[in-house]
């Protein structure tokens, strides 16, 4: 769920994690001698330069990869903050300053009320795991990168059945389905979303 390292010839190592934080390691003891919290998940490893005898570190942050599929949404950084990436790059003595980002709704949304089938939540339940936990979470909690489900805002089963079936998002990287999901599988998934976001907007 980390980034990859950059160690530098006076025994630092660098690293940015899932959590957002940026820390400078000490090569030996693994002590922390330095941290910034980014609000943005990295997975790419730093890199370091020099121009005109000035050292520099940069790192490009945004997080993805198979961190998605196993992510805590309540400890990454996209999971508190999103995704959104960007370059930070450091220097000794620097002291640009960047605006905090707001934290991300934690509870699911007012839930769309339809009657629910019990046979079609277990169903549902079923197909999501098979076909849509990977990208948008266990349990339909997603690790924020992408859309957590829970959170649709007047979504009718009709716009679902478009989204899932017909590819109306494919522009935005959410795939057609139609291939392996029938229109009663969809209503199945549906179901099961609508479940989990009465389920937690409840707690």
């Amino acid at each position: 769920m980390n980034g990859g390292v950059l160690t530098t010839a006076g025994d630092l190592v660098f690293q940015g994690a899932g959590d957002g934080i940026f820390r400078a390691h000490h090569a030996e003891t693994g002590e922390v001698l330095w941290s910034k919290d980014l609000q943005t998940g990295m997975v790419a490893p730093p890199i370091t330069y020099r121009i005109n005898k000035e050292q520099y570190i940069a790192i490009l942050a945004g997080w993805g990869g198979s961190a998605i599929a196993s992510g805590n949404p309540k400890t990454s950084a996209a999971g508190k903050y999103g995704n959104s990436g960007k370059l930070f790059v450091f220097k000794l003595g620097g002291n640009q300053r960047y605006p905090s980002l707001k934290k991300r709704k934690e509870l699911a949304s007012d839930p769309i009320q339809v009657a629910l089938d019990p046979n079609k939540i277990t169903a549902g339940a079923t197909l999501y795991m098979q076909y849509c936990s990977l990208c948008h979470g266990s349990r339909a909690v997603s690790s924020g990168v992408l859309p957590d489900l829970r959170m649709m805002q007047n979504i009718s089963p009709e716009v679902f059945h478009g989204i899932v079936l017909d590819g109306s998002r494919e522009a935005l990287g959410m795939p057609n389905f139609s291939d392996v999901l029938s229109p009663d599988d969809t209503t199945s998934i549906f179901s099961y979303i609508l479940y989990r976001m009465r389920n937690d907007s409840s707690k």
